[in-house]
C-alpha cells in the first residue's frame, strides 16, 4: 500500500515538473508580455500584469478580438476596454470611444471617476442628469446653477452672499464666509 502511494506520488510530480516546464518553454517562445488593453491572441499569450488574463471582447469574426484585463463584465467603468456603445451601457452617459474605452458621451463630465454628468448650460430631463452637483437643478431641460449661485468654469455653481453653503470654500464674494 505504501508503494502505491509513493509511486503514485512520484508520478504526480513528474507530471507536474513536465508541464511547468512546458508552460516555460512557451513563455520563451512568445519571449514578451503583452500589456493592458492590447491585442492578445487567444488566451496564448501571457499578460504583464498578473491580475489580468487574454479574454474575448466581442463576439465579432475578426482577428482576434482579445485583449489582456482584469476580469470583469466588459465596459463597466470608464476608462474600461470596449467593442461598441451597448458596451458601455451600465453607465448614464457613457459610450465606447474610437480607441475602445468606455468615455463620457459629448458635452458630458465624468464625477468622481464614476458617472458621467450633463455640463452645466447642457440638456438635462432631471436632475439626476445633473449628476446631484451641488447647488445644481434641471431648469427647463438644462442643468443650471440654483437661485443665488453663480456658474465657475463651467463645472460648478459657487454661492453668492445671500445663498445656501456648507464651508467657505463654496463662496464665490471674496472674503465671505459660509
Amino acid at each position: 500500500m505504501i508503494t502505491k502511494i509513493l509511486f503514485i506520488g512520484l508520478l504526480f510530480q513528474a507530471t507536474f515538473q513536465a508541464s511547468k516546464s512546458a508552460g516555460e518553454n512557451s513563455k520563451e517562445q512568445n519571449n514578451s508580455c503583452v500589456k493592458s488593453r492590447e491585442q492578445c491572441h487567444n488566451r496564448n499569450n501571457i499578460c504583464c500584469d498578473p491580475n489580468e488574463k487574454c479574454e474575448l471582447i466581442g463576439w465579432r469574426l475578426e482577428k482576434a478580438p482579445y485583449v489582456c484585463k482584469i476580469p470583469t463584465k466588459l465596459g463597466t467603468t470608464l476608462g474600461e476596454y470596449c467593442w461598441e456603445n451597448n458596451d458601455c451601457m451600465d453607465i448614464l452617459h457613457m459610450e465606447c470611444s474610437k480607441n475602445y474605452t468606455c468615455v463620457c458621451k459629448p458635452n458630458h463630465i465624468s464625477k468622481n471617476n464614476a458617472i458621467c454628468v450633463s455640463l452645466l448650460n447642457e440638456f438635462c430631463s432631471s436632475d439626476h442628469d445633473c449628476g446631484n452637483l451641488m447647488h445644481v437643478t434641471c431648469t427647463e431641460n438644462k442643468c443650471a446653477c440654483r437661485p443665488h449661485h453663480r456658474l465657475v468654469q463651467n463645472t460648478t455653481c459657487s454661492s453668492l452672499l445671500g445663498g445656501f453653503c456648507e464651508s467657505n470654500k463654496e463662496c464665490e464674494v471674496s472674503n465671505s464666509i459660509c
